[in-house]
C-alpha cells in the first residue's frame, strides 16, 4: 500500500489524518447499516423449496461478501491513519 509522504507542498499531516478518520467513521456506519440489512431467509424460501434454500445460501455469502470489502477497506485506511498519526 503507498502511504502518503507529508512535505511543505502538500496536504497538511493534520488534514489527512482528519480525512481518514471522517472516512473511517462513515464506513463504520456503511458496515453497521449493511449489518441491519443481512438477508433474511424467509425472504428467499419460496414456501421451503431446496431452490429457495439454495437462493439464500447465495445471497447471505454474497452479503458477507460486501461485508468483507467494507472491512477491508475500512482496515486500509486504519493503517494510512496509523502512519499518519
Amino acid at each position: 500500500m503507498q502511504l502518503p509522504m507529508i512535505n511543505l507542498n502538500g496536504t497538511s499531516r493534520e488534514a489527512l489524518l482528519e480525512q481518514q478518520c471522517n472516512a473511517i467513521s462513515y464506513l463504520r456506519k456503511a458496515i453497521q447499516m449493511l449489518q441491519q440489512a443481512a438477508p433474511n431467509g424467509r425472504d428467499y424460501t419460496p414456501q421451503g423449496t431446496p431452490e429457495g434454500t439454495a437462493a439464500y445460501g447465495r445471497a447471505a455469502a454474497e452479503h458477507r461478501d460486501r461485508l468483507d470489502r467494507l472491512q477491508s477497506v475500512m482496515s486500509e485506511l486504519e493503517t494510512i491513519g496509523e502512519h499518519l498519526a
